[in-house]
């Protein structure tokens, strides 16, 4: 196989060499750049979530996301604002739970 791609790479001109390679470092560039932002992300949500729910309850909350759906942009389109309490804004979101999965409860 190594042969026939280095026979492949052998009859393309030396511009479309270039092309190939740089659309490839582009491609590469963009998949580290995504790997290093989920990785990023995931990292600073567990930190958040362990830290304001502890373990236990982190470990809770995401058991319940995997298992039950819940689509939070259309329940922050329709429910949240910027000047709202956080107290408030727990009961909005149980109460938009109930309202959206009673069978849930």
């Amino acid at each position: 196989m190594a042969n026939n791609f280095s026979e492949l790479r052998a009859k393309m001109s030396p511009e479309s060499r270039a092309r190939s390679e740089a659309v490839v470092k582009k491609i590469m560039a963009k998949r580290r750049e995504n790997a290093m932002t989920d990785t990023v992300l995931k990292s600073t949500a567990m930190d958040i979530l362990v830290k304001n729910l502890g373990v236990v309850e982190t470990e809770r909350f995401i058991t319940l996301i995997l298992k039950e759906p819940f689509d939070y942009t259309e329940w922050r389109k329709a429910n949240l604002s910027d000047d709202i309490p956080v107290e408030a804004l727990n009961r909005q979101a149980i109460e938009y739970w109930h309202s959206t999965y009673p069978e849930s409860t």
